[in-house]
């Protein structure tokens, strides 16, 4: 479909994911929704950084944060590069179990919402979509 292409050349154009790229949007959508600029996201990763991990058998999912800072005077392409520097951090933190992040940042709990964000994103990989 038309989306998806946009998606796609968009991510090639700014040398980043369609995932970088949807989950920037998730970002202004939450930016709008919520009147706040400052966005935690959590979302998944495969806990497989290592070769050796690619093809055990397991769950090693773990839940990392990525911070989006909508702009409303900046551009989308301008989230974008930041949002591809954020992803790319956390990526290469998802090793840290998130309860260790937690009890280690102490944020004030409230038995309501998560601790560090009240959004998750998560995407399957979709064949037409494809990173």
């Amino acid at each position: 479909p038309a989306a998806t292409q946009a998606v796609r050349r968009l991510a090639r154009e700014t040398s980043t994911t369609p995932y970088t790229v949807l989950l920037s949007a998730y970002f202004v959508f939450l930016s709008r929704l919520s009147g706040q600029s400052d966005i935690l996201v959590g979302t998944p990763t495969s806990g497989r950084l290592q070769r050796s991990m690619r093809d055990a058998l397991g769950n090693f999912v773990n839940t990392v944060v990525v911070r989006g800072e909508v702009d409303e005077e900046a551009t989308f392409r301008a989230l974008l590069a930041s949002s591809r520097t954020r992803v790319a951090e956390a990526m290469r933190a998802q090793e840290l179990p998130f309860p260790w992040l937690v009890r280690e940042l102490a944020p004030p709990r409230d038995t309501s919402r998560t601790p560090l964000f009240q959004a998750g994103f998560a995407r399957d990989r979709l064949p037409f979509l494809n990173d």
